[in-house]
């Protein structure tokens, strides 16, 4: 099955610079063996603390598999088998036990229902990749999940996205807004957005630009790009749409837009003293 094979970043762990704090245990806390937990609220943030006042580093979302090694109060530490990422995060947003989904969410965003018809009041409202089991029943349209509730049956997919490629995928979340960390339709940000569409399509990424760039690599220069490149600046990436334009979830518009490449090279250069434009790769 798909799913179970790509749900893991197989090199998540071993793959990021030794010392890395995004991806490296605290050594008080990697003393046994951990539990394995999965996510039950649609999303919920991974923090590098144990304090909810601070930004979030990144979000976990619905059915994801976390690895808790610690807890504090009412926040497990652990990691994120997704991909590799480090932190802290609610109790009260994860149940025991994980299974390898039969199903992900294929829309910005699902309604999950009580049960299988459309005059009612969703439970919640799941963002794309959220992870789904279903139990093989149907009624409606509707299938229903392992939890006993029911999802629109054209809202997920047992398959990679054949039928899209990964720049169609990105494009669901134009005007979106853009939130630090986020990845979910409620709000994004650059490296969530590709690491999001990739997902779709089967491939498996680092949550970080600086991370994405060392694992894609980043060759293609200027003159030589088109659509469906990545492009990576420093502390940005994006998605090409033609050989001018970028796709991407930015904080110049705080939400995903497409803008001229000179453009956002530009809005880059006046933020930093590094080459703003660091290439772009071919999937």
């Amino acid at each position: 099955m798909w799913l179970a094979d790509q749900i893991f970043l197989s090199n998540a762990v071993t793959f990021p610079p030794e010392g890395d704090a995004r991806f490296t245990l605290a050594p008080s806390t990697n003393t046994g063996s951990p539990a394995g937990f999965s996510v039950c609220d649609a999303f919920t943030s991974l923090y590098a603390m144990p304090d909810k006042t601070k930004a979030n580093l990144t979000q976990l979302i619905y059915g994801e598999p976390f690895e808790v090694h610690h807890t504090e109060g009412d926040m497990a530490y652990g990691r994120s088998l997704c991909d590799g990422y480090i932190g802290w995060v609610s109790i009260a947003a994860l149940k025991e036990g994980w299974q390898a989904p039969s199903h992900l969410v294929s829309v910005p965003v699902a309604p999950l229902y009580k049960s299988p018809h459309l005059k009612q009041t969703p439970l919640m409202f799941l963002p794309m990749g959220a992870m789904i089991n279903a139990t093989g029943k149907s009624e409606n349209g509707y299938i229903e999940t392992a939890s006993g509730h029911w999802l629109f049956e054209k809202h997920v997919t047992a398959e990679p996205r054949e039928n899209m490629d990964h720049t169609d995928i990105a494009r669901l979340f134009i005007g979106q807004p853009y939130v630090w960390g986020g990845r979910t339709g409620l709000g994004i940000d650059c490296s969530g957005l590709v690491q999001i569409a990739l997902a779709m399509k089967g491939q498996r990424i680092h949550r970080d630009s600086d991370m994405q760039f060392c694992e894609l690599g980043g060759a293609l220069g200027r003159g030589d790009l088109q659509a469906g490149d990545i492009v990576f600046f420093p502390g940005h990436v994006g998605i090409m749409t033609d050989g001018d334009n970028i796709l991407h979830a930015n904080a110049t518009h705080m939400a995903v837009t497409i803008d001229p490449l000179e453009d956002v090279i530009g809005w880059v250069a006046r933020d930093t003293d590094e080459e703003p434009f660091r290439g772009g790769v071919r999937l």
